[in-house]
């Protein structure tokens, strides 16, 4: 019996090809962590913050629970500080590599096996996994959800179907925009069912299992996360897009977009007639950390109708992250979640060219091919969080740094030692003199300041680090390729040869299925926040492969390969 089982697991997974993906992933991830140091970006601390009172959360935390919790378990025992932490992602980049070739390989074992190695090579990939943030985890697990797919129609087995929901559960705690699976699966199988021709056996016992299901983990998903987090994307797309955005020489956003905007309007004027703190910091000017500094007279001076009339105006955000901090503190989060979803919404009727406007973004010329990192939202500066270095000479206090207290001892000794063993003398010339981090910071994408580093200093890290930011740019435009152009044109071919002659199997299923995910989502992150789509491609790119993968299985069979 267990001679057979090894027999089976051999002739299914251990070979040769899996062998070299293996043993690439792991060479890899040995380079990695031995030339890039521990990336702490200052939103880790925030999560770092949140695992340490993970059952004690307050209604403003605004990160998912899933990265906290992993955070909680991971850095449990103290004398490995954050080695656990990068271990364990490191193990999920390789077997999501592996899990690639496994999925398609019964398709086409060639295919599976060269985008399992594109997967591996994915430089966004060699970055995110070693760098303590939610991304590290959510770019891997969906492509567990598109094996267990795969495994659940061939076997037919329940713990396979469960695994799905809560592999989907799991990845939404991550980022919440993945929340869509849901609500797509759910309409995805409704309509599959009334399309009789198939071999899933898509029934309405399926069906009923899957909205169940669906309904359980959205309504775990609800009660773990506090109310700030479960709006967070309307209040992104509020501050980023609706609240600063012009159509022509106006702004899109207001009084007169109808009676959403007007009851906004009346809100805010009653809250600055009531409370005067509100008053004083819309009335300043504001810090780097959007931090008000001194009151401008003329503004405080004005009355609250033509102080708000004055405010939005304005196409710097700023203000605006505070009128929403004090909506809440007035009416609370519901209310002022209602009002500024209504608004967004009214405003985008009334301006649909915002919509345009940001898709069309995505298709010009100088993004599409962009190969300045300067110009790119990828600049993999957040490899190196030297904001987080101290000065020796002075407190954390004084130096705005008192998240340095969030971490153990361990952990920061790892993250110092990294930095200072990878960058040569780079950092330790920096911690020695009155040099701003802004000042290095700056510099990362400039070829001239990272040669004369790696000359001078010894400098490894930003050299490393460079040359996987451009990497990236040209994998930016190989995916481009793909998104904006190839499974657009691709997928309305397939959608209509599906329709016409029916019979779907398993590789349409998953095509679509990951089709309605990854649009979704990438709709929503052109519209609310455009300028940050490279950055949101990358994290994404685990939904991608699928489509890319079963779009060149499929060439190979119309032009018979």
């Amino acid at each position: 019996m267990n001679k057979n089982i090894i027999f089976e697991i051999n002739d299914k997974y251990l070979n040769k090809y899996l062998f070299f993906i293996l043993s690439i992933t792991i060479s890899l991830s040995i380079i990695k962590i031995n030339i890039l140091p521990i990336s702490l970006p200052i939103d880790s601390y925030g999560y770092i913050s949140f695992s340490d009172n993970l059952f004690n959360q307050g209604p403003w935390q605004s990160r998912p629970f899933g990265y906290p919790l992993f955070l909680k378990i991971s850095r449990i025992f103290d004398f490995f500080g954050l080695t656990l932490v990068i271990l364990f992602q490191i193990f999920f980049y390789i077997l999501a590599s592996c899990l690639i070739y496994i999925s398609f390989k019964k398709y086409s074992n060639t295919i599976a096996f060269s985008f399992a190695l594109i997967y591996s090579f994915t430089p966004a990939f060699q970055w995110i996994n070693i760098n303590t943030l939610a991304d590290g985890l959510y770019a891997f697990f969906p492509v567990f959800i598109i094996f267990y797919t795969f495994k659940f129609f061939e076997k037919k087995k329940m713990i396979d179907f469960f695994l799905i929901f809560l592999l989907a559960l799991i990845t939404s705690a991550f980022r919440p925009t993945y929340l869509v699976f849901f609500y797509i699966f759910i309409s995805f199988n409704i309509f599959l069912f009334f399309k009789k021709k198939n071999k899933l056996s898509i029934n309405l016992s399926f069906i009923s299992k899957v909205v169940l299901s669906s309904i359980i983990m959205i309504f775990i998903f609800g009660n773990l996360n506090s109310k700030f987090s479960k709006n967070y994307g309307f209040h992104q797309l509020w501050i980023w897009n609706i609240s600063t955005s012009l159509c022509g020489n106006d702004k899109c956003f207001n009084i007169k977009n109808g009676p959403h905007a007007k009851n906004y309007f009346e809100t805010v004027i009653q809250i600055i007639n009531k409370d005067k703190a509100f008053k004083k910091v819309l009335s300043s000017t504001y810090d780097y950390k959007d931090s008000p500094k001194i009151i401008d007279e003329n503004l405080f001076n004005l009355d609250a109708e033509e102080l708000i009339q004055k405010i939005h105006k304005s196409t710097n955000h700023t203000p605006f992250v505070h009128i929403y901090g004090f909506l809440v503190n007035n009416i609370g989060f519901e209310e002022t979640h209602k009002i500024i979803r209504n608004l967004s919404i009214e405003t985008l009727y009334n301006h649909p060219s915002i919509i345009f406007r940001n898709l069309q973004s995505i298709y010009d010329f100088n993004n599409f091919f962009n190969l300045e990192l300067k110009n790119s939202s990828q600049h993999f500066k957040e490899g190196m969080y030297f904001a987080i270095l101290p000065k020796p000479y002075d407190t954390l206090e004084n130096q705005g740094m008192t998240h340095l207290e969030k971490i153990k001892p361990k952990e920061y000794a790892q993250i110092i030692y990294g930095l200072e063993k990878f960058t040569g003398n780079t950092v330790k010339d920096y911690n020695k003199n009155s040099e701003k981090f802004f000042d290095l910071y700056n510099k990362i994408d400039d070829y001239s300041f990272i040669k004369k580093k790696f000359n001078d200093d010894k400098n490894n890290a930003f050299l490393f680090l460079y040359f996987l930011a451009y990497l990236n740019l040209f994998f930016l435009i190989f995916f481009k390729f793909f998104i904006l152009i190839i499974i657009p044109i691709f997928s309305l071919f397939y959608f209509f040869k599906t329709l016409v002659f029916g019979n779907y199997d398993i590789l349409e299923y998953v095509y679509f299925l990951s089709l309605l995910i990854f649009y979704s989502i990438f709709l929503i992150i052109a519209l609310v926040t455009p300028s940050d789509i490279d950055r949101q491609i990358n994290l994404n790119l685990s939904i991608l492969f699928p489509l890319i993968i079963i779009f060149c299985i499929n060439m190979k069979k119309y032009l018979r390969i």
